[in-house]
């Protein structure tokens, strides 16, 4: 099933408070993507494999969840810290800012610590609404931003 990013797809208690999330960051000039939504159970677990198992079983979850392949290199970055998601019952969304390049592409500012701005004004954006920010849990990265700056969630 891989990756679904349907706002839809949310829990429909949830649903009006992410939709009103993604007006304010419009209200604000933010431009943004919907990364993940809904999550299934297996893919949390290709996530939680990267960087604690072997290439050859994460490519193999990867690959079960509907999920690209990842090199040696890209193995070793965790991307989750837990098995449990609140994205299993639709009460989680990811959203990363997309910031222009100038030549009318975009891009995701993966260095959280570098582009700490972007990700603080949409943060402060979802703790208005009463969203839990991920960007404000430990560790702290660079001493800036907390680990998870995509995910809000209620």
């Amino acid at each position: 099933m891989a990756i679904i990013r349907s706002i839809d797809a949310l829990d429909p208690a949830f649903r009006p408070q992410a939709v009103e999330f993604l007006r304010r960051l419009a209200d604000a000039d933010i431009q943004y993507r919907i990364d993940e939504t809904l999550r299934t159970r297996d893919v949390q677990e290709a996530y939680w494999l990267q960087s604690r198992a072997p290439l050859e079983e994460v490519n193999a979850a990867r690959e079960k969840a509907g999920l690209y392949l990842l090199t040696e290199a890209e193995n070793r970055v965790t991307v989750t810290w837990t098995r449990d998601s609140a994205h299993f019952t639709g009460r989680a969304i990811d959203v990363v800012p997309l910031l222009g390049r100038g030549d009318g592409r975009f891009f995701v500012p993966w260095d959280y610590a570098a582009y700490a701005g972007i990700w603080q004004r949409m943060g402060e954006i979802g703790l208005s609404l009463g969203l839990d920010w991920g960007g404000s849990w430990p560790p702290l990265i660079g001493g800036v931003i907390g680990k998870d700056p995509p995910h809000y969630q209620k």
